[in-house]
């Protein structure tokens, strides 16, 4: 999402972790091969934060597999790029799930091609829409995709749940105090685009 008005742990020697954000999750999930949350908190994050959560979202997910595997990968980094490695993390889902003698209920390949092909149409629209100065319908694309976004790792978190032994997301389903700081950063976040784009095709009010 591309802004006309620029809105806007522990440390260790070991080079291929990052530094975790603390969001106030639950620990207890440390063990486990993926990020274990329930769906109703997954849905309010991913929604309340505007996305942010989702930057998270796959670091924790990336975190949680190197720690499983010992696996030397940048965490971090693979979720900055999420674009290039959705397609790896669902395909990993998928195997777990596989070895586990369990039915998978999703189509993890249909499902990546889809979240990299909506952040290619995305990034075009925002790049086009950085070309001119005033507000146009290219402003509206990432918006639009936005909700399609949240159903698509929606539908990986369940299978990511069923994966861990933890279908309904029992042990990650409490917002924290934390949480709710981060709630309250996105809805400056919604409140703020919402005024840029009243404005940005309405004019500003008089």
């Amino acid at each position: 999402m591309r802004s006309k008005n620029n809105l806007g742990g522990n440390m260790e020697t070991d080079i291929y972790r990052a530094p975790e954000a603390d969001l106030g999750e639950p620990e207890a999930g440390a063990a486990r091969e993926f990020y274990v949350v329930s769906s109703p908190k997954f849905l309010i994050l991913m929604i309340a934060t505007f996305g942010l959560y989702e930057l998270y979202w796959f670091y924790r997910n990336w975190s949680l597999y190197r720690m499983r595997h010992g696996v030397k990968i940048l965490p971090v980094m693979r979720a900055i790029f999420s674009l290039i490695f959705v397609y790896s993390l669902f395909g990993k889902v998928a195997s777990s799930i596989r070895h586990s003698g369990r039915d998978i209920k999703w189509y993890p390949g249909w499902m990546a091609a889809s979240y990299i092909l909506f952040s290619i149409i995305g990034l075009l629209a925002d790049g086009l829409a950085g070309a001119v100065t005033h507000y146009t319908l290219l402003d509206l694309v990432s918006l639009a995709l936005f909700p399609l976004f949240v159903w698509i790792l929606y539908c990986a978190q369940q299978e990511i749940n069923v994966a861990c032994d933890d279908p309904q997301g029992e042990s990650n389903a409490e917002l924290t105090p934390a949480n709710y700081l981060w709630i309250l950063i996105g809805a400056l976040i919604w409140a703020g685009l919402g005024f840029e784009y009243f404005t940005g095709f309405f004019g500003s009010p008089t």
